[in-house]
């Protein structure tokens, strides 16, 4: 009796404001001269504040994005036995998200 979903499940609102935004802020702030930034300098205030250097962010951003590629792979080969009809889904999904998604799909694999 088991119910097969045709969707995804999706994360809440601020799960997509907190990892699409931080990626985007990330981004700004590590590459994108202070001129052009506009309203987003104090997010790279706030980032040389707390490591030191611009070059430290770009080092954070190559890694955040690298970890969120790793989690996004791992979510399709999860995905096809898990969920093979939104195996796409799933990898886009994570990959937006990271994390926040894998774990949704995690959870439907338990089931």
């Amino acid at each position: 009796k088991e119910k097969k979903r045709k969707d995804l499940d999706m994360p809440n609102i601020f799960a997509w404001l907190f990892s699409v935004g931080g990626m985007f802020q990330l981004f700004c702030c590590a590459f994108i001269p202070p001129l052009y930034l506009g309203p987003f300098v104090w997010v790279r205030s706030f980032g040389l504040l707390v490591f030191q250097s611009i070059k430290i962010l770009q080092i954070l951003f190559y890694i955040s994005a690298l970890l969120h590629i790793i989690e996004a792979c791992y979510a399709w080969f999860l995905a096809r036995r898990v969920d093979p009809s939104n195996v796409k889904g799933w990898f886009w999904q994570t990959f937006a998200l990271g994390y926040f998604s894998l774990r949704l799909l995690l959870k439907r694999g338990k089931h």
